[in-house]
């Protein structure tokens, strides 16, 4: 018999791997950004943290003037595309790059549907931007080493790799 496996874009690659990476890389990004946020917010000594705990790291303002709210918004989304890679690396092993776009741009419209307006901040959109090319480069360098090894931790091709012992 001839079993068809079902695929989303992505050449060999099962729609319920695709799915399932997708819901876990959204809970881990989404976890991480929602406890930075609350550290980060408790630092800058915001006693109102509890009240509007699921719109706090998205209370960015579009007058950006440095204030502290400002700054809790930012090192949170800098320290969460910082760390999140780390955790993913812990399930996803290729395509991270496209796993990153597109929590990103979901991220870009759970921000402008709680504004009810697109983002005009030009820091905020660096952030994204800077925030994202280090969470692809973390991420697919990480795909390449693991690539690069095989499943004893040797190098492939390397000569220790082949050698056979007598």
């Amino acid at each position: 018999t001839h079993t068809h496996t079902h695929t989303m874009g992505t050449v060999g690659v099962p729609a319920k791997e695709i799915v399932f990476n997708f819901i876990c890389c959204s809970l881990v990004f989404y976890g991480v950004y929602f406890a930075i946020s609350s550290v980060c917010f408790g630092i800058f000594g915001f006693t109102d943290v509890h009240k509007d705990l699921f719109l706090l790291p998205f209370t960015l303002t579009d007058n950006f003037n440095f204030n502290h709210r400002c700054q809790a918004v930012l090192i949170s989304l800098a320290v969460t595309y910082l760390s999140t890679p780390f955790f993913w690396m812990l399930f996803l092993r290729r395509r991270f790059w496209d796993y990153a776009l597109t929590i990103t741009v979901i991220h870009i419209a759970i921000n402008c549907l709680v504004k009810m307006a697109f983002i005009s901040s030009w820091e905020w959109w660096v952030a994204m931007g800077i925030g994202l090319a280090v969470m692809i480069v973390v991420g697919e360098l990480f795909v390449c080493c693991i690539k690069g090894r095989n499943d004893s931790g040797e190098l492939l091709g390397s000569d220790d790799s082949k050698s056979v012992k007598t």
